[in-house]
């Protein structure tokens, strides 16, 4: 089932930057670290909405209702991100971008592996 697969893509890519967080801690490497957690939580918000969608929502609108979410999601990180640069605010800026990237890759994957 294609929305299994995009479950697992998840859960592997969450395991995978897991993994390069310990490392970058290990390495004194904290600025990343913290990046990849960034990507995480973005990665976790993406499966934990598409659960809640999918006990709630009816197969014919689960889709655009899930791509609906996702960019709900993108326009308020669109908005924090311009906010950040407007007030120079690197780090922010930063963290924004890497949360709009990695949901652009999640939203990218949902539709590879059959979402609407």
């Amino acid at each position: 089932n294609e929305m299994e697969n995009y479950i697992a893509w998840l859960d592997s890519a969450v395991s995978k930057l897991k993994e390069e967080q310990k490392e970058l801690e290990n390495s004194s490497r904290a600025d990343e670290a913290n990046f990849a957690k960034v990507r995480i939580n973005v990665l976790e918000i993406c499966k934990t909405v598409f659960g809640v969608f999918k006990k709630v929502k009816t197969q014919d609108e689960f889709d655009a209702e899930y791509l609906k979410k996702l960019a709900e999601l993108r326009e308020a990180w669109e908005d924090s991100h311009s906010k950040a640069d407007e007030h120079g605010d690197v780090k922010k800026s930063i963290v924004e971008g890497i949360k709009l990237e990695t949901l652009a890759e999640a939203e990218k994957k949902f539709k590879e592996l059959g979402g609407n």
